[in-house]
């Protein structure tokens, strides 16, 4: 099944909402049920609500960040109100539901 890594990594998570992974189990959790994926593709951190990513535009937040190399799955369409991180400043937050960004980190370099 030729699927794209985000679908792949929703499909694999959407399961365990509630629980706590590190990255290494996520990835595995991913390889193992489609084992042509490239280990190097997932990335937990894309997938975070509370950090923000500046190479990519995703739209399919289903974790949250909790701390060094700790993962909790909330789920698609989570109603996630906090911060948004971005080396380790606050960039931004969620606020019912609607991602705010307050500092541009693209153009702040």
């Amino acid at each position: 099944m030729n699927l794209p890594i985000k679908q792949k990594v929703i499909d694999v998570l959407r399961k365990h909402v509630g629980k706590e992974f590190s990255r290494r189990e996520i990835i595995r959790m991913v390889i193992k049920r489609y084992p042509e994926t490239n280990p190097d593709s997932v990335i937990p951190t894309d997938y975070c609500y509370n950090l923000y990513n500046t190479g990519i535009n995703f739209k399919f937040h289903i974790l949250e960040y909790v701390e060094r190399d700790r993962f909790k799955v909330v789920g698609l369409n989570y109603r996630y109100e906090g911060p948004i991180y971005w080396r380790g400043s606050i960039i931004g937050s969620w606020r019912s539901g609607k991602k705010i960004i307050l500092k541009d980190p693209k153009r702040e370099g």
